[in-house]
């Protein structure tokens, strides 16, 4: 969805219902992505999302449009799964409920033991490299946003995006490699 569609106001900085629609569905997987990201909760991350754009809703005419739509609303999702992990304790029982309910008392096929052992891999060695180039890969690779969408985040130039994912990947890659061999 182009964001220029949001240009359609009933009035006072507020988008009318139909305007409001194209923006939830042109965000709301975006959105959703960070939610999970953060969470780690299918459950959590729901309702992050569904915060998100009821808050963005309300306080549309508090955006000035100085920054991208998609950033705004990365912002307010952020910082409500924050919220909500300090409110969850990061492991909520619904969490842990899908968790045992995954589980199911049964073995676990091996390609599922295989990606989840890759997840905390490379959830790992993220948390190793330093905290910008994390968050700029985290917002190309793994949550599909654009170098100008992650930039307009973060509020650098794009170049310092792409060259923050290019260290974070070849920062990986030699993890990668050490572990392999």
């Amino acid at each position: 969805m182009s964001e220029n569609r949001t240009s359609s106001t009933t009035g006072a900085g507020c988008l009318d219902r139909a305007a409001w629609a194209d923006v939830v569905h042109g965000h709301y997987d975006r959105v959703f992505r960070t939610a999970m990201a953060r969470t780690n909760c299918r459950a959590l991350a729901e309702e992050v999302a569904q915060e998100t754009f009821i808050r963005a809703w309300q306080k549309y005419h508090l955006f000035d449009g100085r920054g991208s739509l998609a950033g705004w609303l990365h912002r307010i999702a952020v910082n409500l799964s924050c919220d909500a992990l300090r409110r969850e304790r990061l492991h909520d029982h619904r969490c842990l409920g899908e968790a045992r309910q995954n589980a199911g008392g049964e073995l676990r096929p091996p390609d599922v033991v295989h990606r989840d052992h890759c997840c905390r891999v490379l959830r790992e060695a993220l948390n190793d490299i330093p905290e910008s180039m994390r968050r700029a890969f985290e917002y190309t690779v793994i949550m599909g946003y654009s170098y100008r969408e992650a930039a307009d985040i973060e509020g650098v130039p794009e170049g310092t995006i792409a060259s923050r994912v290019a260290r974070a990947r070849n920062t990986l890659l030699q993890r990668y490699r050490r572990l392999d061999a």
